[in-house]
């Protein structure tokens, strides 16, 4: 814990190497690294909301396998600098720009629910760049099966109403802050997952309190862009992604259901799919942890 981050478990406190870099045309950019320091780049696309500490769920896997795992902030999100003009099809240019600041030459990608376009954004815009996709909870298009109950609503306040969506996430993130990590974490999971340790030590809950808390530090503003844009067109169609595509969700998944993942299967050119019975939102995301990683590194 921090007077900067007062909401960050103690455990996560010198974890991962947090960085930013000021992309071309001035916006400033947070990204987060996890895993092994020296190791090849496995790029992960954190939900909504999230945040840069998304990626130390994959921290222990990542060291077991020699990579090392980047979460880069989305534009309004944690320590990155707004972009009111932002869409999802804009944000393969800034992955690039990282990309050429850090030299990763190829990166796999691994997009979270809301984090899944974003995700098959880079596939598109940068072919020549991202090998293969891992999608978990996959958030799908507007065209097909949209999110639960709660995200749709979300969604339309952000859309029409965005100053209320702040207020709302607003009260969410004070009230947050008299909780423990797993009542917040609570809220993506209800199976017995959030005492597992994933990040040195550091719980799932501790990681997925980071990852919603870090999302709006400061203010809401971000975060509620980002429902918005997420039941807007995307600027890409599905069957423009050539590379291998696998995803993963639960059969209990409240916040996006398992038919968004279906749609998915049905429309990309070369995708497969795993449902896992009985498994909700947040225990998806802990127990493929490993699969995401063989499926990404192809082995």
């Amino acid at each position: 814990m921090t007077d900067e981050e007062p909401w960050l478990p103690a455990s996560l406190d010198g974890l991962g190497i947090h960085d930013s870099y000021t992309i071309p045309g001035g916006r400033h950019v947070s990204y987060a690294r996890f895993g092994d320091r020296s190791g090849d780049p496995v790029l992960a696309c954190h939900g909504t909301p999230g945040s840069r500490w998304f990626g130390a769920i994959y921290h222990d896997v990542a060291v077991e396998q020699g990579y090392q795992v980047i979460t880069i902030e989305r534009p309004g999100i944690g320590r990155s600098s707004s972009d009111p003009d932002r869409r999802i099809g804009t944000w393969a240019s800034d992955v690039e720009a990282i990309a050429e600041y850090e030299g990763w030459e190829q990166f796999p990608v691994i997009g979270f629910a809301g984090g899944a376009p974003y995700a098959l954004d880079c596939a598109v815009g940068l072919a020549d760049r991202v090998p293969r996709v891992a999608l978990v909870a996959a958030l799908g298009p507007p065209a097909g099966p949209q999110g639960g109950l709660l995200d749709r609503l979300l969604g339309l306040v952000a859309r029409t109403a965005p100053g209320l969506g702040q207020r709302l996430f607003s009260i969410f993130a004070d009230a947050a802050s008299d909780d423990s990590p797993e009542e917040i974490a609570g809220s993506l999971t209800a199976e017995p997952v959030l005492d597992q340790t994933v990040a040195d030590g550091a719980t799932v809950a501790q990681v997925l309190t980071a990852d919603l808390l870090g999302a709006m530090p400061k203010d809401t503003a971000g975060v509620v862009q980002e429902f918005a844009l997420a039941s807007q067109s995307w600027t890409f169609d599905l069957d423009e992604v050539s590379q291998p595509v696998a995803c993963w969700h639960g059969t209990e998944d409240n916040d996006v259901p398992v038919a968004a993942t279906r749609y998915l299967e049905e429309q990309l050119p070369n995708c497969s799919a795993t449902i896992l019975d009985g498994e909700d939102h947040g225990s998806t995301l802990v127990r493929t942890r490993e699969e995401v990683f063989e499926h990404v590194l192809d082995t």
